[in-house]
């Protein structure tokens, strides 16, 4: 071998001596006796061919990563095996479509700069009360948790929209956005009325419970004392009076009660930026305490990805004709994430979806070159991907 060092060559024969040759395949010596040697694959049609026997075959069943690894390491050896049994079965699309593996992306917490920077609104049924009020229409100033409400008998986005205007608007001023489910407000005449008045709506995402949730927060303060900017008297003080409830003297200049008021209000701001920086620490712990239980995403979806969406639907169905369905539809193709972990979607032929879908419901998917005529319009209770339920 000319050109070849003494330290090369010996090299090459110490590698050498791990493999043999027969019947013109080479083998890959066992390490213990009670083995057999392993039939080397070298080129790429071949491994395909291996990885597809397998695992994607009837007597195969679609095992996971390590079980196809562990069936092809007992007769087949090539150098980076285990890295092309994860890609091969990580891309399978009955796999995909049929995993009980959901991703979540960690925790983005939001922090209120000011106070009356965000409302959140719900409605709520309730029984049948006086005059007829079936409805609680609730809205709660996030920094102080601050609620104002209002009983309705009827769920319109007049009397919401009436609602907003007169015990939020006309009370506090303008706020910075509103935070409401799609329900009444998700109409044109609700639009209109917020691009009147200035002030953003945001919606939640469909099938996202937790992004109408309250979250609670340790501000250390009532939230009337963060509103008004003064501790209120509670009735038990009427009983047993304290400092605050021991009755004034009649004849108070005006001068002293302006100056202790003024006084309160100086103090306001200061318990503001306490509060915020109370409820800044308690959002992050609750990030940390998030990201650690559950399956954080290991790789961030950006626009133009291709994913699946989770069937809710059969969260609440245990029929043995469901139990055998698909979990995911799709896949799409991701148009736009947005900043609140969701995204917006759309078809394989460019039919955009109505409603962006929560973080919580989207998985990566994975394609082959192989499944580029694989029939996704398939899934389990014949629904084509074109009819998929936005809710």
């Amino acid at each position: 071998m000319e050109g070849w060092s003494e330290k090369h060559f010996k090299n090459i024969r110490h590698q050498a001596y791990k493999y043999l040759l027969k019947d013109g395949y080479i083998w890959k010596r066992p390490k213990r006796s009670d083995e057999v040697p392993l039939r080397v694959v070298d080129d790429q049609e071949t491994k395909e061919k291996v990885l597809k026997e397998f695992h994607d075959t009837l007597w195969a069943g679609h095992r996971g990563i390590w079980a196809t690894y562990m069936k092809i390491k007992e007769r087949y050896w090539w150098k980076g095996l285990y890295q092309d049994a994860a890609e091969f079965v990580g891309s399978c699309v009955e796999c995909q479509m049929q995993s009980k593996i959901r991703h979540r992306n960690g925790l983005r917490p939001t922090y209120p700069l000011s106070m009356h920077f965000q409302w959140v609104l719900d409605l709520v049924i309730m029984p049948v009360g006086m005059w007829r009020m079936r409805y609680l229409v609730l809205a709660r100033e996030e920094l102080s948790n601050y609620v104002e409400g209002r009983a309705l008998r009827t769920k319109t986005t007049e009397g919401v929209c009436r609602f907003i205007l007169e015990d939020i608007l006309c009370r506090y001023g303008s706020v910075g956005r509103l935070r409401a489910d799609r329900g009444e407000l998700d109409t044109v005449e609700a639009r209109q009325f917020f691009d009147r008045y200035g002030v953003k709506l945001k919606l939640t995402t469909s099938y996202n419970p937790e992004d109408r949730t309250t979250h609670s927060t340790v501000t250390g303060y009532m939230p009337i004392e963060l509103m008004l900017g003064q501790k209120p008297i509670m009735p038990m003080e009427d009983d047993i009076p304290t400092w605050a409830a021991i009755p004034w003297e009649d004849g108070v200049p005006r001068e002293e009660l302006l100056e202790l008021r003024i006084r309160q209000l100086e103090r306001r701001p200061e318990d503001v930026k306490d509060a915020l920086d109370q409820l800044q620490a308690a959002r992050v712990k609750n990030k940390e305490r998030f990201d650690k239980t559950h399956r954080l995403r290991p790789k961030e979806i950006g626009e133009v990805d291709w994913v699946l969406v989770y069937d809710s639907s059969l969260e609440n169905q245990h029929s043995a004709e469901r139990k055998f369905a698909r979990r995911w539809f799709g896949p799409y193709v991701v148009v736009t994430v947005h900043d609140n972990a969701t995204y917006s979607l759309r078809e394989l032929d460019g039919t955009p979806l109505r409603l962006p879908i929560a973080g919580k419901r989207i998985k990566y998917f994975k394609k082959r070159e192989a499944d580029r005529d694989f029939d996704f319009s398939f899934r389990g209770g014949g629904c084509p991907v074109g009819d998929m339920p936005i809710w």
